[in-house]
């Protein structure tokens, strides 16, 4: 686990990137169902990646966007700031 935790060390020092850890005490939260990834850009339509344990897709469905932005925002609510993360 500890190259995990390096290699994430590493990552938050990208200009892109924002780690934030959410503490144990903050029980369960909407992340625990599956990773998920929302990527936007200025030039292309907003896609998401979610991933479960059965398989991975990506959609640009507004709902599912909608929902994965959602489930991020109140996750970040519960975390540690970035730089204290």
């Amino acid at each position: 686990m500890q190259p995990q935790l390096d290699h994430l060390v590493t990552m938050a020092q990208h200009p892109r990137v924002l780690l934030h850890v959410l503490p144990l005490r903050a029980g369960f939260h909407p992340g625990q169902a599956g990773p998920f990834v929302i990527a936007s850009s200025d030039e292309a339509e907003d896609v998401a990646y979610l991933d479960d344990q059965a398989a991975g897709r990506t959609t640009k469905d507004v709902a599912a966007l909608g929902r994965s932005g959602t489930l991020s925002g109140r996750w970040r609510c519960r975390a540690t700031r970035p730089s204290t993360s």
